[in-house]
C-alpha cells in the first residue's frame, strides 16, 4: 500500500481532523477547498477504523465530471492506481487502507433526492451548493442538506461526518443560516456538532499570485462577487437594477437601534404583487423620513401583510401610542398604465385594512 504525507495549511489541517458531524470548510476561490475534502475523506475512514461509504453530491453529474473528478485525479497523480472509476464515474473505490466506496451523483432537482435513500454513508461530501451565478437550478437546495445530514449517520459502527466546500454565499442562501446564523451546537440535539473553517485570504501556498491578481481582476467591479470569491466571506446580492443605487448602508444605515418617538408623524409605504411589503417610519420636525421597520410576506397577498405584520405591529408596545397620525403611501395601480395623464385610484386593498388611512401617494406607480 503506498503512503505518502499530504501538504495541509493550517486551516485545512483543523477541517480534516475535526471531530464534529458537520464540517464546512469555506474560503476564496482556488484555495484548497476540495483537495482538503478529498484528505478528509481517507482520514475520515482513518478515523472509523474501517472501509466506509461516501456520498459526493454536487449539482449536476457534468460539474462532478469537470470538476470533482478532476481534483480527484491530482491529487492522486502519482498514485493512479489507487483509484478505480466505473459507470460513468458513478462509482468510485480508493484503495487507500482502509478503503473508501463513493457514490456520485448530481442532484438536478427536488426527485433526485431519491439517490440518497438506499445506501448507508458513513460520510455525505456537499461540493458547491451554493451558486455561482444566480440562476434557478445552480447549487443545492436546503432539502438536499437535510437528507444528506439524515443519510450520514446511517452506516453501522461508524462516525458520521457531513463536510460542505464551498465559497460563501449569497447571505440570502440557506447555507448562511444554517452553517453560520445557528449554533455550532443546538441544545436539543447537543450530539449534532458543528464546525465551520473559513481559509484566510492567501494561506494556500499553490494558488500562485497570478491566479489571485486575475480573480481580482475579473471581479472588480462587482462588490458582491469579490466578496465571495477573493475575500472569502458571505454577502449580500442585489439582483437586477437596484431601486436606489445611491443607498450606502455606511452613509444611511444608523449605527444604533432607532425606537419610534412620541408625538411624530408617521407613515407606511406598501407595495404589493406576490411578496407585499411595507416600510414604517417617522417625519421629524425637520422634515426627515426616518426608516424604522419593514415587513414582508413572502408569496402572500396585501391582506396577510397588514392582518398579519402591519397591526400587530403598530399595536405592540414598539409603536403603540407613539405616531398623532399616519401617512400611507403604496405602489398604487392606475386605471391606465399606458397614459401619462392618467390618474391614480385608491388600491382595492385599501378596503381590507381596519386602520385608519390618509392616503397619499408617497410612492406612486404612475407614469
Amino acid at each position: 500500500m503506498a503512503k505518502w504525507r499530504f501538504e495541509l495549511t493550517r486551516t485545512q489541517r483543523a477541517y480534516v481532523n475535526s471531530d464534529a458531524i458537520i464540517n464546512a470548510i469555506i474560503g476564496p476561490m482556488g484555495d484548497g477547498k476540495t483537495y482538503a475534502s478529498i484528505v478528509a475523506l481517507l482520514r475520515h475512514a482513518q478515523r472509523c477504523g474501517r472501509p466506509i461509504r461516501a456520498a459526493i453530491i454536487r449539482d449536476t453529474h457534468e460539474n462532478i465530471k469537470n470538476a470533482t473528478v478532476r481534483s480527484f485525479q491530482e491529487v492522486f497523480e502519482k498514485y493512479p492506481q489507487l483509484l478505480r472509476w466505473r459507470d460513468d464515474f458513478k462509482k468510485l473505490t480508493i484503495f487507500s487502507s482502509p478503503r473508501v466506496e463513493c457514490d456520485l451523483f448530481g442532484i438536478d432537482d427536488l426527485a433526485s433526492l431519491s439517490k440518497l435513500q438506499g445506501p448507508e454513508y458513513a460520510l455525505v461530501w456537499l461540493e458547491e451548493p451554493a451558486p455561482m451565478a444566480d440562476r434557478a437550478n445552480a447549487g443545492l437546495s436546503e432539502e438536499v442538506y437535510n437528507a444528506a445530514l439524515a443519510r450520514c449517520a446511517r452506516q453501522t459502527g461508524t462516525t458520521p461526518r457531513l463536510q460542505i466546500s464551498m465559497n460563501p454565499a449569497d447571505e440570502d442562501h440557506w447555507t448562511y443560516r444554517r452553517l453560520i446564523l445557528e449554533p455550532d451546537v443546538n441544545p436539543e440535539y447537543p450530539l449534532i456538532t458543528k464546525k465551520v473553517f473559513f481559509v484566510p485570504y492567501g494561506e494556500n501556498p499553490v494558488m500562485d499570485e497570478v491566479k489571485r491578481q486575475a480573480v481580482k481582476m475579473a471581479y472588480q467591479h462587482d462588490k458582491a462577487s469579490y466578496a465571495r470569491y477573493v475575500e472569502g466571506r458571505f454577502a449580500p446580492i442585489y439582483r437586477g437594477e437596484r431601486v436606489t443605487p445611491e443607498y450606502n448602508p455606511e452613509v444611511h444605515l444608523s449605527k444604533d437601534v432607532l425606537e419610534p418617538k412620541e408625538g411624530l408623524v408617521g407613515f407606511r409605504i406598501f407595495d404589493g404583487w406576490h411578496n407585499p411589503a411595507c416600510l414604517l417610519g417617522q417625519v421629524t420636525p425637520e422634515g426627515r423620513l426616518l426608516f424604522l421597520d419593514l415587513v414582508v410576506v413572502d408569496n402572500g397577498d396585501i391582506r396577510s401583510l397588514i392582518e398579519g405584520k402591519v397591526i400587530p405591529l403598530i399595536n405592540s408596545p414598539r409603536w403603540r401610542n407613539k405616531v398623532k397620525m399616519w401617512r400611507d403611501g403604496a405602489t398604487a395601480p392606475c386605471s391606465s398604465r399606458t397614459s401619462p395623464t392618467a390618474r391614480c385610484r385608491r388600491p382595492r386593498w385599501w378596503k381590507c385594512c381596519s386602520i385608519p388611512i390618509l392616503s397619499l401617494p408617497l410612492a406612486c406607480g404612475c407614469t
